[in-house]
């Protein structure tokens, strides 16, 4: 399911007290792993990969 989502109460277990307030408003979204991994700090590189209903015409 990738889909608009609001911050949750898990944000304030796994970031901090008070994360799910400070990003209230400011979207989130749920995605799907395209591959298997570890999460590590440095710099992000992200990609848009479309689904099924983005074919566009």
């Amino acid at each position: 399911m990738n889909r608009p989502a609001r911050p949750c109460a898990w944000m304030d277990v796994t970031i901090g007290p008070g994360a799910q307030r400070a990003l209230r408003g400011r979207g989130g979204v749920r995605c799907t792993p395209l591959s298997d991994g570890v999460i590590t700090l440095g710099p992000a590189t992200f990609r848009v990969v479309a689904g099924p209903d983005d074919a566009g015409p």
